[in-house]
């Protein structure tokens, strides 16, 4: 993994108010992502209007030829925040309740799973946030994913 890789982890870590967590179950500091597994934040569309509440999912393809499993301690496994050039305005940990049970998932070769999210247009304080281009960073809890993010315009 390169340094600048490692650099966003951190920041998305910090970022999440568990800076302290590690980013993998050995505590090593570096996430192993299984070759052909991919991340990706979509969105419904590109533009919402006027109080439209913005959709999106972290998607997690798996091209691979083997059946990999992603393991969580928490009912939650995926963490959104959304921020402009300013910084960040939403942060989904702050506002979910997670269960603290051990979770899992797995994805056979050639399978998707999505975790949506419901953004209302909120900062974390709970004012509407104004209309401009803001962008969604996603990545599975626990340190299973490096963050990857789209920006979606706010009318």
């Amino acid at each position: 993994m390169t340094s600048n890789r490692v650099g966003q982890v951190l920041a998305f870590v910090s970022a999440l108010g568990c800076a302290g967590a590690p980013t993998d179950p050995l505590d090593s500091g570096s996430i192993v992502v299984p070759p052909g597994i991919t991340f990706t934040v979509v969105t419904a569309k590109p533009v919402f209007g006027l109080g439209e509440p913005v959709q999106a999912a972290l998607r997690v393809d798996n091209g691979s030829s083997q059946t990999v499993r992603f393991d969580f301690r928490t009912g939650c496994q995926a963490a959104f925040l959304v921020g402009v050039d300013s910084g960040l305005v939403f942060r989904s940990p702050a506002h979910l309740s997670c269960t603290l049970a051990l979770t899992a998932f797995e994805l056979t070769p050639g399978e998707r799973k999505s975790i949506p999210f419901i953004w209302y247009r909120r900062d974390d304080a709970g004012a509407e946030v104004p209309p401009g281009v803001y962008r969604i960073t996603a990545a599975l809890a626990d340190g299973n994913s490096p963050p990857v993010s789209a920006t979606v315009k706010l009318q």
